[in-house]
């Protein structure tokens, strides 16, 4: 959505994710298929950040980078599936948030009109800038890489920072400063029993019982 943006009306894309060292390689195929930049922010203290944690330390990101007018995150995590982290960054930088974005209907330098995705099918919603969306998988398609985007990939600098250069609290960071505490997890069970309907007389028997 990023992509299809900027090629519309211009502008910058600066991928950002948290992590070790090794996420640099989401990062190099952020680059690889039209991101301008990429930054990962990357500390031992960051390990064990929460929800909560991880918005704040994104948050300090985009106040570093400034005149950022709009901020797209995915969903949902695939780990903690929790579809927390950017409403979590719209609240500490108190901004708009839209979630589940399908599409972008129109947009200037004003406001931008996107498709969102509701329970009983879509509605159509205007938001002023800066704000935040979190976007379907399914919104947008990208063409295949070009060997000269790969090239073009390969030469660009991906930035690492840390909790100093973000000038983090510690006490925010981390499993120390993450409010959200696992204390259990299991594996659901189900104790269903399956019943076999021989016949319609016998399926509407059994409605007109639980009627």
């Amino acid at each position: 959505m990023a992509v299809e943006i900027r090629n519309k009306i211009g502008g910058s894309i600066i991928a950002i994710t948290m992590g070790p060292l090794q996420a640099r390689s989401v990062l190099q195929e952020a680059l690889l298929y039209g991101a301008d930049q990429g930054i990962l922010l990357s500390d031992r203290a960051f390990a064990g950040s929460d929800t909560w944690s991880t918005s704040y330390i994104l948050s300090h990101a985009v106040r570093k980078i400034e005149n950022v007018d709009l901020l797209l995150f995915g969903k949902q995590a695939i780990d903690g599936d929790t579809a927390q982290v950017g409403p979590g960054v719209a609240a500490q930088l108190q901004i708009p948030q839209l979630t589940e974005v399908q599409a972008v209907f129109d947009i200037t330098s004003d406001n931008i009109v996107v498709k969102q995705k509701i329970d009983t099918g879509f509605r159509v919603l205007r938001s002023v800038f800066p704000c935040v969306f979190t976007v379907d998988k399914e919104a947008n398609a990208l063409p295949a890489p070009t060997l000269h985007n790969w090239q073009t990939a390969q030469r660009k600098e991906i930035k690492i920072w840390d909790a100093e250069f973000l000038d983090l609290k510690n006490s925010f960071v981390g499993l120390d400063g993450s409010p959200t505490k696992v204390v259990k997890t299991e594996a659901i069970c189900g104790n269903k029993s399956i019943r076999w309907i021989a016949d319609i007389s016998e399926l509407k028997a059994i409605c007109t019982q639980t009627k």
